[in-house]
């Protein structure tokens, strides 16, 4: 699987969906949605960043790094309170991400 095809399975299943409500009145659902797609990003970028210089990988390979960047999103979900709600959103992406791996497979 390539960085592009893993780019538009997570662009399909969470990005092109996301709505944002109005700030006003709203705010946890607007944290909500910009955290969801800062946690896409993140991975995507972690991914690329861990295959380095490949650009693709097979589908056990990607399991394992995005088990690792979760792993990562829980360290950093323990060490403030006040951040752990994108954590929290960063850790249940991963854990849907592995899922589709998986399901896949």
């Amino acid at each position: 699987m390539s960085i592009e095809q893993l780019e538009l399975i997570l662009s399909d299943t969470y990005q092109m969906d996301v709505s944002f409500p109005a700030i006003f009145g709203h705010r946890k659902e607007f944290m909500q949605s910009s955290y969801s797609i800062w946690s896409v990003n993140e991975l995507l970028e972690y991914v690329s960043s861990e295959l380095y210089p490949k650009n693709n990988a097979s589908i056990a390979e990607i399991e394992e790094i995005v088990g690792c960047f979760k792993c990562m999103m829980s360290k950093y979900y323990h060490m403030r309170q006040d951040t752990q709600l994108m954590f929290s959103i960063a850790i249940n992406l991963a854990d849907n991400v592995l899922d589709i791996l998986r399901a896949m497979e």
